[in-house]
């Protein structure tokens, strides 16, 4: 039996953790898979999955911690014979390539980021060149995550994205809705842009005025995160929840789901929020992993004009209707407000939102996306030139 190492950096209830233990816990009757951690462990683990945490060496300076890290992931994948090493996360960039080199194992590497977001950092940049260089193959989770990339490096990728896993939740049901907006993630204003969300809500809470805003997660913008509540026009009617297990229990009885964020990669909680069937609006965060679940796989870049009165007062569009929700401009606190208002102005219109919900989703089933995953593994097991 073929052995696999997963590796990832940190496994914080982020989206990226909980996929990587999916994967291998999926893979394991199939393959010896272990799962690899190097830095902090906040989740728990699938039953059977063989768990091995690095040290975290104490060292003045980073660099000398990384080398003592390289040293033990190079020893592990050593000593257990790994035949290929799947990464999730920043671990590949300056640990994985030097020891693929020297001890030659196999490497596929999962872009979990926006590689356009952090474009203008030249230490990432080196670093994802790097990683492009060494990995036998790549992984993205939306078309336009892979366009990032040059031609040669495309050749040897394919996009898949998330599954969607299942859970059990109750089915959202327009009778049985709260007045209450929800949102869920990281808070972390770069790129979750709660602040966006808060002032839209601002205005949203002008006209609906019976509507509350709760927001779940935590995270190193907690802090100013509060201060924009408690500086709103609507602070009595938002709720910041903290961290939550019950993300699905609360979906459910929302009236809409909103996502702000400005990067992703293919959300899960807006996954989890189709899976539901709850009324979604998310910003067309890049690298296009909302645009593609909300106007559907095969007809990612079509949507349809926004209906006429959709407009914000200086004539541009505020939203469009996608297949399957509201689609948003990234940052645009007024278009969000537009699109959050037009969803609550009546139950007919959730209703409808709901209603297009129901097959968001075809396509990403667990079953699937294991097969893509195993295509790939196999053609990189077996040293197979593809092209995607």
């Amino acid at each position: 039996m073929r052995k696999l190492l997963f590796v990832g950096k940190n496994f914080r209830n982020g989206g990226a953790g909980q996929i990587l233990l999916w994967l291998a816990s999926a893979l394991g009757g199939r393959y010896k898979t272990t799962v690899c951690c190097t830095g902090e462990l906040a989740m728990d683990l699938p039953e059977g999955l063989d768990f091995v945490k690095l040290d975290k060496p104490r060292r003045l300076f980073h660099f000398l911690s990384s080398i003592e890290t390289t040293k033990q992931l190079g020893r592990l994948i050593r000593d257990e014979g790994y035949d290929l090493v799947i990464s999730f996360g920043d671990l590949s960039f300056n640990k994985l390539p030097p020891l693929k080199k020297r001890l030659g194992f196999s490497l596929i590497v999962s872009e979990r980021t926006d590689p356009f977001s952090d474009s203008k950092d030249l230490g990432r940049r080196l670093r994802r060149r790097s990683m492009a260089k060494w990995a036998d193959a790549m992984v993205f989770q939306t078309p336009m995550a892979m366009s990032y990339y040059p031609e040669a490096v495309r050749k040897r990728s394919a996009v898949i994205p998330n599954p969607v896993i299942s859970r059990k939740a109750r089915p959202w049901e327009p009778d049985l809705a709260e007045p209450y907006i929800f949102t869920a993630g990281r808070l972390k204003l770069s790129q979750k842009r709660q602040d966006v969300l808060i002032e839209a809500f601002g205005k949203v809470h002008e006209v609906f005025t019976q509507y509350r805003l709760k927001i779940a997660g935590s995270g190193p913008d907690e802090k100013k995160v509060r201060e924009l509540v408690s500086s709103s026009p609507a602070s009595g009617f938002i709720d910041l929840l903290g961290f939550r297990s019950d993300v699905p229990d609360l979906l459910s009885k929302a009236s809409l789901f909103v996502l702000s964020s400005d990067y992703e990669g293919v959300p899960n909680v807006l996954i989890e929020a189709l899976q539901c069937g709850v009324p979604s609006v998310s910003t067309d965060c890049s690298p296009g992993g909302a645009r593609m679940l909300l106007a559907g796989q095969s007809d990612a870049g079509v949507l349809r004009e926004s209906e006429a009165g959709n407009t914000r007062a200086d004539g541009a569009a505020g939203f469009a209707d996608a297949n399957y929700g509201l689609l948003v401009p990234r940052g645009d606190a007024g278009a969000l407000a537009a699109a959050i208002s037009s969803a609550l102005s009546s139950g007919a219109r959730l209703y409808a939102l709901h209603r297009a919900t129901a097959h968001a989703l075809d396509g990403l089933g667990e079953d699937k996306i294991i097969s893509m995953w195993t295509d790939l593994i196999e053609k990189v097991l077996h040293g197979h030139n593809f092209i995607k």
